[in-house]
């Protein structure tokens, strides 16, 4: 339900007038809530082998990225048309996960031996968390660099935006820029690493690049920096 908040207040300043600061902060309160979680911990539940987790995420990320190519056409219809094809997808996707998705569906929970309750939920994972030292060190490490991934997807939009004026082109050849990249990383990098170094010795390489990445986008002060 969150995420439909900042497509609503978008949708009231292009066709209401409202102030763009509604859509940015509700934008930044959404992303505060990362769900590359739930994605990790359901692809757990489903791919039992380990050795195949990293194929299987990565799978996930292209079909996510085939899912956006639309997007990349929608982009060259007018405002008001984009806006509306937003809100209606956004109220989509609340309707499937409520009515259909196998994870969150009401008549699934409802037949569900066990219900967890708001204050049960945080206590069931704290117990993993300390059931080793190697889990909990994992655990704060996904933490902050989830933390640390929410907050750059919170602040690049405004600063693409406002600070850089990225025209509706540029934006868009970033981003084909940027899934080129994410293709090409997953289907000739990522696997060969994996296999080559490790699970553990690969999300270190990719963790220090995570932290590299934030301090060379501050740095931008032209287009083609990005």
């Amino acid at each position: 339900l969150l995420s439909v908040a900042p497509i609503v207040a978008l949708a009231c300043h292009t066709f209401l007038g409202f102030t763009l600061w509604g859509y940015f902060l509700l934008e930044a309160a959404y992303r505060a809530f990362d769900t590359n979680g739930v994605f990790l911990a359901f692809m757990s539940d489903v791919v039992t082998e380990p050795q195949q987790r990293t194929m299987a995420y990565a799978i996930m990320v292209i079909a996510r990225g085939v899912g956006a190519a639309p997007a990349l056409v929608v982009a060259f219809l007018p405002t008001t048309v984009v806006v509306t094809i937003s809100v209606a997808t956004a109220v989509a996707k609340v309707v499937y996960v409520e009515a259909a998705f196998p994870e969150t569906c009401r008549a699934v929970a409802e037949s569900a031996p066990r219900r967890f309750s708001v204050l049960s939920t945080p206590k069931e994972a704290m117990r993993i968390f300390v059931r080793n030292s190697f889990i909990f060190r994992m655990a704060l490490i996904l933490v902050c660099s989830g933390t640390s991934s929410a907050g750059m997807g919170a602040i690049m939009t405004p600063i693409i935006t406002g600070y850089l004026g990225l025209k509706k082109d540029m934006t868009i050849l970033l981003a084909v820029a940027a899934g080129a990249s994410t293709f090409t990383n997953i289907g000739l990098v990522l696997r060969p690493l994996t296999r080559r170094c490790g699970d553990v010795h690969a999300l270190r390489m990719c963790l220090g690049v995570s932290a590299v990445f934030p301090l060379l986008f501050a740095r931008c002060t032209e287009d083609w920096h990005l």
